[in-house]
């Protein structure tokens, strides 16, 4: 210890050199915390309310963000929702293929999690996915944000789903809970959709519905209707 030199004892360069070897952890942890801190800071500033929440299943998660506020930006103004306060939260991070592989398993339990957490408002997915899924009941009759003669013009774009016989708990929205039944659940998406135009799904568009579950069916209805350029 008689070796190491005091800092009175050094001039210039020399204590900056005596600081970076002797203490050099302190000043890198220091701003290493203030960026931490920022950082959180920042997250809890610019954090947003959920205004409504979109499951997209094999959307492009890359195309997420350039769409996110074409797609959903004028339709939260026009619901009288200010865009800087609450926003459409939409996940585009699950891949399904339809497979048994560990990420396919992952991707269903995610799918069955959040969609009977009652997180999730709006659906969009495969079309074997969502009917498998409104097999069980799990989205909102297309009938309820549809009127007769739109689903008319939508035609084979109305997707029909017959109810799983063995499930008989789940109550039917303005239907009788028949198992067996076939009831409207979904639609196919078109490119002249707003969804077919943003880019979001390249090649197969998927099915869109409302989740049963969500505790938004209202506004979730009106995206839909935004979202297949539908009259209000």
């Amino acid at each position: 210890m008689e070796n190491v030199p005091k800092l009175r004892d050094l001039k210039g360069k020399e204590k900056l050199t005596y600081f970076w070897d002797y203490y050099k952890w302190v000043p890198i942890l220091i701003v290493v915390a203030i960026i931490v801190v920022i950082t959180i800071v920042r997250a809890a500033v610019n954090k947003k309310d959920s205004a409504l929440y979109v499951l997209a299943v094999n959307a492009d998660p890359y195309a997420e963000e350039e769409v996110k506020d074409a797609l959903f930006t004028d339709f939260l103004q026009e619901q009288g929702i200010d865009p800087q306060k609450e926003e459409v939260l939409l996940n585009t991070s699950l891949q399904y293929l339809g497979g048994t592989s560990t990420t396919d398993i992952y991707a269903m339990q995610a799918i069955t999690t959040i969609m009977g957490s009652g997180s999730a408002d709006v659906v969009m997915m495969p079309e074997d996915l969502f009917r498998e899924t409104a097999s069980l009941g799990a989205y909102v009759p297309v009938q309820y944000y549809l009127s007769p003669e739109e689903m008319e013009a939508l035609g084979d774009r109305i997707i029909w789903v017959e109810k799983d016989p063995d499930i008989t708990s789940i109550a039917e929205q303005d239907e009788d809970d028949a198992p067996g039944a076939t009831y409207a659940r979904g639609i196919l998406m078109d490119s002249s959709d707003l969804i077919g135009q943003s880019g979001l799904y390249d090649d197969t568009l998927p099915i869109i519905g409302i989740a049963y579950a969500s505790e938004k069916p209202e506004l979730a209805a009106a995206l839909v209707r935004d979202l297949l350029e539908l009259s209000n």
